[in-house]
């Protein structure tokens, strides 16, 4: 488990790394709130995941 950040503040809260696949997340208090993966990090890993966890969908993160 990791977190990516860059030096233009560019970041992403969790990362894990499953079976040679990345998988990000982005944790956001309101749903309202878009969120897409910074451009850096799209263009460098373009196979990862990216997912928005809200507390709205939290507990289908924390329970497989």
């Amino acid at each position: 488990m990791y977190f990516w950040r860059t030096y233009q503040q560019q970041e992403i809260d969790l990362i894990e790394e499953r079976d040679g696949r990345l998988y990000a997340y982005e944790c956001k208090w309101s749903e309202k709130k878009k969120s897409r993966p910074p451009a850096t990090w799209a263009e460098a890993y373009p196979d990862a995941t990216f997912q928005v966890i809200t507390p709205e969908n939290y507990q289908d993160f924390i329970l497989p």
